[in-house]
């Protein structure tokens, strides 16, 4: 209460994770919300991810849109990646292509391995000039590759299956023992 913006979060982190009913959720969202307004890019998308959450009472994809928005404008690169693939994930937030694509290249922007993945996945749908900027993704992402072990997985199975890539089945197993 006295503008402490990661003691909201770790507030409305302990009612979510304690809540078994709408009123400690309410009390989880109350918190997020506070945490938000004093600037906390993450609890803004932990909001996003329990409105989103198809098991919680209190879901409202509209709300969980707007906590990823506020969440990519102050810098999360999940969120913008949530935001950039919603189109393909079956429009659950209903994030317009155009839109979409505007979260891909900030994301892009940002240089990080799961997104420069995730752009190079997207960009491959879009015929042979998508394929070549995937392609160049791939490549950034090999690397700046870091312990992202989400990343790791995605750039091993590219490289072990020679999708938009050069196969390279050594440097599969190495990435994917960097995951392990």
């Amino acid at each position: 209460r006295q503008g402490s913006a990661e003691a909201a979060r770790t507030l409305a982190d302990h009612y979510r994770t304690t809540g078994d009913g709408p009123e400690r959720l309410s009390a989880a969202i109350e918190w997020y919300q506070r945490a938000i307004e004093l600037g906390d890019a993450e609890a803004a998308l932990r909001l996003g991810r329990l409105r989103l959450d198809p098991k919680s009472p209190l879901r409202q994809s509209q709300e969980a849109r707007t906590a990823f928005v506020k969440a990519a404008e102050r810098g999360s690169v999940e969120a913008a990646m949530i935001l950039a693939e919603d189109p393909y994930n079956g429009a659950a937030l209903g994030v317009q292509s155009g839109v979409a694509e505007l979260w891909l290249n900030r994301a892009i922007e940002t240089k990080a391995p799961r997104a420069l993945v995730l752009a190079a996945e997207i960009r491959s749908q879009y015929g042979d000039e998508g394929r070549i900027a995937a392609k160049s993704l791939l490549h950034e992402a090999l690397q700046r590759v870091d312990d992202d072990v989400t990343a790791l997985l995605a750039l091993g199975r590219h490289v072990r299956d020679g999708v938009l890539i050069e196969r390279d089945v050594p440097l599969a197993l190495k990435l994917f023992d960097r995951a392990a």
